[in-house]
């Protein structure tokens, strides 16, 4: 942050840039995909100088929030959990943070980076393993559609939730029940040819 700081200081004309379907000055771009990149607690303590007020922070909160979005084939999902953040972090709450981030974490599926941010949730405990239960069993895998589902967008962020609930120490039966068949086949067989072959027996 510092940096950016001191680059926009020093240079009230910067370079501009695509970014985002827009054009925004190339420091701030650099800096927001820095945020995704860097370790995962640089994103969560961007949400916590948020939370504590900074005027800098803050300015760039708007900007972040869409960015996060484009690295999502669930950007609906990401738009409301940045926004859940964005609400605690004007009523200086604490609570429900680690949800939302657990739930934005796991939604970062273009994020070059997703294997890393969304490994996080395994030590987020049990506030992340509900929000990974309700994201599968929100997506209404009912038997008659459950390919029409897996072909859809949210494959891979589906599939994540369901690998990383089993990581949970004796979760492997919670994550069967939250999404049936259809993830266990993914499971034992990844080819989705395995899988259709399952779905039409």
């Amino acid at each position: 942050m510092h940096d950016y700081l001191d680059v926009l200081r020093f240079d009230l004309q910067p370079l501009m840039t695509t970014f985002c379907k827009g054009v925004v000055p190339k420091p701030r771009a650099e800096l927001l995909e820095k945020v995704v990149l860097l370790e995962p607690e640089c994103l969560r303590g961007f949400f916590d100088a948020y939370k504590n007020g900074n005027v800098d922070v803050a300015q760039l909160m708007h900007p972040l929030w869409i960015y996060l979005c484009s690295l999502s084939s669930d950007p609906a999902g990401v738009f409301s959990r940045v926004g859940r953040c964005r609400v605690l972090g004007r009523e200086g709450s604490g609570e429900g943070m680690e949800r939302a981030l657990a739930g934005l974490f796991v939604r970062l599926d273009k994020a070059s980076n997703y294997d890393e941010l969304s490994d996080v949730l395994t030590g987020m405990g049990p506030t992340a393993r509900e929000e990974l239960v309700d994201l599968i069993q929100g997506q209404k895998l009912q038997e008659e559609d459950e390919w029409e589902v897996f072909k859809g967008s949210k494959q891979g962020i589906v599939k994540r939730a369901y690998e990383l609930l089993e990581m949970f120490n004796g979760d492997t039966d919670q994550a069967v029940a939250a999404c049936g068949t259809v993830l266990l086949c993914t499971r034992i067989k990844r080819s989705s040819i395995c899988f259709l072959l399952h779905c039409t027996v």
